[in-house]
């Protein structure tokens, strides 16, 4: 008897200790209730800020008064320190790395015209109804802007980015992400590495769109003497000009085709992509006639296929 107690002891020893192997202590695994932190500072309408986010989310919002209120949800017990004075802020989470960072939910509103920094690693980054200055990275977390900032830099490797705004200064990268925008600029600079580019209904005069394997699609207006530049090296390109473009567009592709409004592209000679073909297209205006006026468009891609229209 002594023994068969024993034996079932044992098995039972056994038995909880392959239970507790399957199945983890709950209090182990139990996340930390959220806190919720409010902090504000003075800074003058055109102070700088800068935020730190490594996990989580930070949305922006303008607001016409001189300082910076945030109202944070931690998903831990992690402090959200901040300082300064009335013409810089640093502020974010006290965490060590981007691979140990306590999840956190920032929301901000500051001065309209601040200079606005936001660094960020697993963070989705919103900026709206601002009219600063905007420089915005984050490592896997999308990127979305919007308003009226006066100049724009946003980076993320493989989140996707779009700015629906009109900054004098447009400067968007990603690596594998999409990336998106509608607006109007002088100056404009998009990139990706494998994710697609849409610029739609966009007004530009300088641009840069470059690519490696992802495709481009451009819809929108060129100014008069604009100089427009779209190179993939194996994705489509697709090139829609507004009825008001006047522009020479040289094009060089293993399939180059060119279309009129209300005609489908034609194909505009093999193997073009040792040799660019051009092709003029005139503005309804008729004051973009000049050649002196004539904006300056070229596409290559080294592998896909590259089509021009007017609409």
């Amino acid at each position: 008897m002594v023994n068969l107690q024993a034996t079932r002891l044992t098995v039972a020893i056994a038995l909880g200790l392959l239970l507790a192997d399957a199945f983890p202590v709950r209090a182990q695994t139990k996340q930390a209730k959220p806190v919720t932190v409010a902090r504000g500072w003075p800074l003058e309408r055109d102070g700088m800020i800068r935020l730190h986010n490594y996990n989580g989310s930070v949305t922006v919002e303008g607001w016409d008064r001189d300082s910076v209120h945030i109202a944070a949800t931690i998903h831990g017990s992690v402090p959200l320190f901040g300082g300064g004075s009335r013409r810089a802020i640093k502020t974010g989470l006290e965490t060590g790395d981007a691979n140990t960072s306590i999840p956190a939910d920032l929301v901000v509103w500051l001065p309209r015209q601040a200079k606005l920094s936001v660094r960020g690693a697993m963070t989705v980054i919103e900026v709206r109804a601002f009219a600063g200055t905007i420089d915005a990275s984050s490592l896997s977390g999308r990127i979305a802007i919007s308003g009226s900032p006066a100049e724009v830099t946003a980076e993320t490797m493989d989140g996707s980015v779009t700015v629906s705004a009109s900054p004098s200064f447009l400067r968007a990268r990603t690596a594998t992400g999409a990336l998106t925008w509608s607006g109007q600029s002088d100056d404009v600079t998009l990139s990706t590495v494998g994710g697609e580019i849409v610029v739609n209904r966009a007004v530009v005069r300088r641009a840069r769109i470059e690519t490696v394997t992802g495709a481009i699609g451009f819809d929108g207006t060129v100014q008069s003497s604009g100089m427009v530049s779209l190179e993939s090296h194996s994705g489509d390109v697709s090139v829609t000009l507004d009825r008001a473009t006047s522009a020479v567009v040289s094009a060089a592709s293993p399939a180059v085709f060119f279309g009129r409004p209300g005609s489908p592209p034609t194909p505009a000679g093999k193997d073009a992509s040792t040799r660019p073909v051009s092709a003029t297209f005139s503005g309804g205006t008729g004051k973009g006639a000049a050649s002196q006026e004539l904006a300056q468009v070229s596409v290559r891609s080294f592998k896909g296929r590259v089509t021009v229209t007017q609409r």
